[in-house]
């Protein structure tokens, strides 16, 4: 007994002094204090502008179904260094750099030049004309045209012509990676991981042979309640996983709500892009559960989260990259400005996890179908695109109550002034001097900035942000957004994902990737995915500003614009680790 007594004694001292070191390094990150929604005057929901834009918080309109007017938060007396409170801890939150190293690396971020980022190349890319005809067997090319076009009747023609059965193309080979952009402007080696991803669903011998034995993960496009840049996130985990046992993604797609009748039966996602691989299970081939070691033909995930296949678990580099490309991009990881705030578990804010991401988004985009395309191209001019040598400056505001116990779990707030996102526009303009002199400014000429507000942002919400940065520094530049699209209608507004039409969701999707620079919350899965696809479009050197990481990074921009309202969920998620207030 004495001696299981003194092993006892000895495992408290230990975990005692393993508690002790992770609460010092999270000392200068979070603090333990009074929950900021107990101030009496706390907004609640709808906020209305402050007297000046420099002392406090301006209009931020809640969910409408949480209304009720109150006065925006005290000004700030937190000073730059103070430290931040957050209501829980998660793993993300042990995993973030030092407080100074966080601030630094947005602040870094922001200061990018949107002017460098003007001239690049057009994000949606097209496959050669000899590989980019695919047939759609069961498609109307009328069903989709009528939905999904605008404007100029020969474009309409001639996707139409890319509908037809015989125009089915031979495959595509990886020779020059045309859908890949020159290295600099993207992320670091992503030629080469690109045409490792491509092997990895291309076997050397060809889908029939039998020495291959190959191995399949099959994922499924959500439906119904999840919208475009949730489906998209999932799949893109779910292809992560594949490629960390060796399995060829086939993505099942037949009833997903984003893919039109007229795409015609079973065509989901070929309907808009390229299948990840040419390959398919075998007839009659059931899928289990997908585990570590499994020899089993086909397979499929449970959980996004599931045990060894979880959004924090990642294949090792060196088995798709040379041990140069390795090293470049463990450095690309190492820099705060590289952190963007994805969720609470173990890996949400971890570099690693965004270069994973950011290359098997674009990998499963690569080949848009020839129709949807020229569809794109054509929605894109309706809101203004190619911006012909004009910074532009994305916003998204998701403004969803929906989002708010997401939000609260991973950065402490339901949600966040529309005036912080003024403010941080303002500043990416005015490091490249853009908005000097041109109050009032309507006319597109060229060189005049351009604020694009996401149609995923609520109509209301839009409207509130217009007004805003009429009457800010941001006055000479033009608005823009999928919302002022002829096909998009406020009274037709989606409750779960902004402009209910898919034609406007795509083009708002691509219009976004478009842009020069970018003020969003990464929490927020369609802001994710633009800021995932940019990093592989010639937009990895551009400023991107992440609204809920400043939460966390900035105390002073807390104080100003984070919006705590008794009301709205707090509930913890599963994995909190401690509650601070």
């Amino acid at each position: 007994m004495p001696r299981l007594k003194r092993i006892f004694l000895v495992a408290l001292v230990l975990f005692a002094a393993a508690f002790v070191s992770v609460s010092v390094r999270l000392s200068a990150l979070v603090a333990p204090s009074a929950d900021q929604s107990q101030r009496p005057d706390a907004p609640r929901g709808q906020e209305q502008p402050a007297a000046r834009a420099d002392d406090s918080a301006a209009a931020a309109p809640a969910a409408a179904s949480a209304s009720k007017t109150q006065r925006p938060p005290p000004p700030s007396t937190t000073r730059p260094g103070g430290k931040v409170v957050l209501p829980y801890l998660y793993p993300v939150h042990t995993k973030l750099p030092p407080a100074a190293d966080l601030r630094a690396g947005v602040e870094d971020q922001a200061a990018k030049s949107v002017s460098e980022c003007i001239a690049v190349r057009n994000p949606l890319p097209d496959a050669p004309a000899a590989h980019g005809r695919r047939a759609l067997p069961g498609a109307s090319a009328k069903g989709l045209l009528a939905s999904f076009m605008v404007g100029d009747d020969d474009a309409m023609g001639d996707a139409a012509m890319f509908l037809a059965p015989d125009a089915e193309g031979p495959a595509l080979a990886d020779d020059g990676l045309w859908w890949v952009g020159g290295a600099g402007t993207d992320l670091p080696c992503t030629a080469e991981m690109q045409r490792a991803l491509w092997k990895s669903q291309h076997p050397a011998g060809g889908c029939a042979d039998p020495a291959a034995k190959l191995k399949f993960l099959q994922t499924k496009l959500k439906e119904k309640a999840h919208g475009l840049g949730s489906a998209l996130s999932i799949v893109v985990h779910d292809m992560i996983s594949a490629l960390s046992v060796g399995r060829i993604l086939v993505i099942e797609s037949s009833r997903w709500s984003f893919a039109p009748p007229a795409c015609g039966a079973g065509n989901g996602w070929v309907c808009y892009f390229a299948a990840p691989s040419p390959c398919r299970p075998p007839p009659g081939a059931k899928s289990v559960k997908l585990q570590k070691g499994s020899t089993a033909p086909l397979a499929a995930k449970k959980d996004v989260d599931q045990p060894h296949f979880s959004r924090s678990d990642l294949p090792a580099l060196s088995d798709f990259l040379p041990r140069s490309c390795v090293a470049a991009v463990e450095q690309w990881a190492q820099a705060p400005s590289n952190v963007y705030l994805m969720g609470s578990f173990q890996r949400g804010a971890d570099p690693l996890l965004t270069y994973w991401m950011a290359q098997v988004v674009r990998y499963l985009l690569r080949s848009p179908q020839p129709w949807f395309s020229t569809a794109m191209r054509l929605n894109l001019k309706v809101v203004g695109y190619p911006w012909h040598g004009r910074p532009v400056v994305f916003e998204q505001q998701r403004g969803e109550i929906a989002k708010y116990r997401e939000y609260f779990n991973v950065f402490g707030c339901h949600d966040v002034h529309l005036q912080a996102y003024c403010e941080w526009t303002d500043r990416i303009f005015k490091r490249a001097g853009d908005t000097t002199g041109r109050a009032g400014d309507t006319t597109g000429r060229a060189g005049a900035p351009i604020v694009y507000i996401s149609g995923n942002t609520p109509f209301q919400r839009y409207q509130e942000l217009k007004a805003l940065h009429a009457n800010a520094s941001t006055a000479g530049a033009s608005v823009m957004s999928t919302w002022e699209h002829p096909l998009s209608s406020s009274s037709a507004e989606s409750a779960r994902w902004g402009a209910a039409s898919l034609a406007v969701s795509w083009t708002d999707f691509w219009a976004g990737v478009a842009a020069s620079g970018w003020v969003c919350i990464v929490q927020s899965n369609w802001c994710r995915m633009i800021n995932l696809l940019r990093l592989t479009a010639g937009r990895a050197h551009c400023p991107f500003v992440d609204v809920g990481l400043t939460m966390i990074s900035h105390a002073e921009h807390r104080e100003r614009y984070c919006i705590v309202n008794d009301e709205w969920p707090k509930k913890p998620f599963s994995s909190v680790l401690k509650r601070f207030i």
